[in-house]
């Protein structure tokens, strides 16, 4: 007698949401407004994977290259690993103010201390 079996093996899919993860902003030499940002997203993918993701601000970041001084409205970035997928993000972009070194702009004045006279 013959039988035959056909087993389907499939990995568990798991969705997890991570809070307030603190975003930075690269590539500027220049001070930004807000300093800090904080994203929050949703991820789904193999649970071996999804269960053991750290997400820090080398993952979650906001690319400013080319940016000079002002407001713009820049994407906020997240990498993952190509098994995980972005299920959802909040915000999906932010807008930052880009300000210059005030101490490039206007020099600083020495102060001038009067000398006590000797004997005073």
């Amino acid at each position: 007698e013959r039988v035959q079996a056909r087993i389907d093996v499939q990995e568990v899919v798991v969705t997890r949401e991570f809070r307030r993860l603190r975003a930075m902003v690269k590539n500027t030499e220049l001070r930004v407004s807000p300093a800090l940002l904080l994203i929050e997203i949703s991820v789904r993918g193999p649970q071996r994977i999804v269960e053991k993701l750290n997400l820090t601000n080398q993952e979650v970041f906001i690319d400013a290259k080319g940016q000079g001084p002002g407001v713009a409205s820049l994407p906020v970035t997240v990498l993952l690993p190509p098994e995980v997928e972005l299920v959802a993000q909040d915000p999906t972009e932010v807008e930052i103010k880009f300000i210059a070194d005030d101490e490039k702009k206007s020099p600083k004045s020495p102060i001038l201390e009067k000398k006590k006279k000797p004997g005073a």
